[in-house]
């Protein structure tokens, strides 16, 4: 898609007339991929060098220190990477909702692909299906999440109303996860409660 994507935009989409004066956040930048690096890197690597480790707390220690001093960089520079006032007017629980929502989508993801990989003969559970059935069975989900992100804004905009929405959300997550764990069945089962996931 992008690579269709690219030159249509190239050739068919006019220049914009409307400049704005700014400069790129190079420390903000750094700092923030920096930060992030360290943070997410001792996480993800802590099944590997342990939880206990040094090196993992020390990563994730050194990644949010770096983090704190990139707020401070960006709270005084003119033309910041990311506004982060903007973060402050009434977006706080947006944010949180989408960080909570976006965690549990994109990171049930993996394990979902283990278990429905693993053979039950072998690992004493799972699914036992081919990569290319997996694959099927993730792009369902992927297919549901953005039916679900595309009705989100009319549900809210409804007399279900944003809370009601969100609720709705969370109630169909947590149904579909526990769902999983108790009644895993069959693969085409198992795919109906990923694909209650993700809408």
């Amino acid at each position: 898609l992008m690579t269709i994507c690219l030159p249509v935009v190239y050739f068919l989409v006019p220049e914009t007339t409307v400049r704005k004066e700014g400069t790129v956040d190079w420390a903000g930048g750094v700092l923030l991929t920096v930060g992030l690096l360290g943070v997410l890197g001792g996480v993800s690597n802590a099944s590997t060098w342990g939880w206990t480790s040094a090196l993992t707390w020390s990563s994730i220690g050194v990644g949010a220190a770096v983090l704190v001093v990139w707020v401070f960089v960006e709270r005084r520079v003119q033309h910041p990477l990311v506004d982060l006032d903007v973060i402050g007017r009434g977006m706080r629980v947006p944010m949180l909702m989408a960080v909570l929502f976006g965690a549990q989508l994109f990171g049930v993801q993996t394990p979902c692909a283990l278990f429905l990989r693993a053979v039950p003969e072998t690992n004493g559970y799972g699914m036992g299906v081919t990569a290319s059935v997996t694959g099927l069975i993730l792009a369902l989900f992927a297919l549901a999440m953005f039916v679900g992100a595309s009705v989100s804004d009319r549900l809210a905009r409804s007399a279900l109303t944003v809370p009601g929405s969100l609720a709705l959300g969370a109630l169909l997550s947590a149904a579909a996860y526990g769902l999983m764990i108790v009644v895993p069945g069959s693969a085409p089962l198992f795919a109906l409660w990923l694909v209650v996931a993700g809408l």
